[in-house]
This record gives C-alpha cells, sequence and structure tokens, in this order.
C-alpha cells in the first residue's frame, strides 16, 4: 500500500506525516511511485466500493471511499480526491442511484488516471 512504501509515516485519517512532504518534494521519482502506486490499487478499491454498494454496506463504501480519497490526495488528483470524499461524506444518505451515478463518477475518474500512468510509461 501507500502506507508501505512510506514506511509507516502515518498520522490519523491516512495523510501522510508532515515529515515526509519534504523527501515527496526533494524527490519526484517518490511522487511519480506513489502516483504509479496509487493507480495499481485503485482497480481493487473499485471492487470493494462495488461490492459494498452491492450490499448495501455503507460504512463500507465510506471506508474505502476514504482511503480513495487520501491516496488520490497524496497524488494530487483533485478530480478523484472531490468524488472520493463527496461518496464518503454522502454515502449514509444517498439514494441508491445518486449514489450508482457517484460511483460510476470516480471509476471513470480513476480509469482516466490509469489511462494517463499508461500514456506517461509508453513515452507518449
Amino acid at each position: 500500500t501507500i502506507e508501505e512504501q512510506l514506511g509507516g509515516v502515518m498520522v490519523e485519517g491516512g495523510a501522510v506525516a508532515d515529515a515526509a512532504r519534504p523527501a515527496l518534494e526533494a524527490y519526484p521519482e517518490i511522487s511519480r511511485g506513489l502516483f504509479e502506486l496509487f493507480v495499481q490499487v485503485a482497480p481493487d478499491r473499485m471492487r470493494r466500493l462495488t461490492s459494498a454498494f452491492e450490499q448495501n454496506d455503507r460504512a463500507a463504501i465510506q471506508a474505502e471511499a476514504r482511503k480513495v480519497a487520501a491516496g488520490a490526495e497524496r497524488i494530487k488528483a483533485t478530480q478523484v480526491s472531490g468524488i472520493a470524499r463527496r461518496i464518503e461524506e454522502k454515502a449514509p444518505y444517498l439514494e441508491q442511484d445518486v449514489l450508482r451515478s457517484e460511483l460510476t463518477a470516480l471509476d471513470q475518474a480513476l480509469r482516466a488516471l490509469e489511462t494517463t500512468a499508461a500514456s506517461t510509461n509508453s513515452g507518449v
């Protein structure tokens, strides 16, 4: 996980501790690694969100959305983090159809990141 890659340097809520920030800024390869790691784990997170949705497990939806948002914030993927935070905050009371739409939007945003990663890795 991202947390493991940072050697457990985490604080409450999953945010990167202030002590790790200078290293992330000074070494762009760390930021690139975090981006690649986020893209690698995103499909699994989306599967977990979909499963929780199918089981109508709003607490699990919130927990997974929180993890997606935290990871997206670390790599400055603002569109993904915004959608994930919206899901996290509103999951307990959104109607099923609205929640499905939000999850679809999140899936599309994550796929766009995957496309960006693939393009970058192929030298495009």
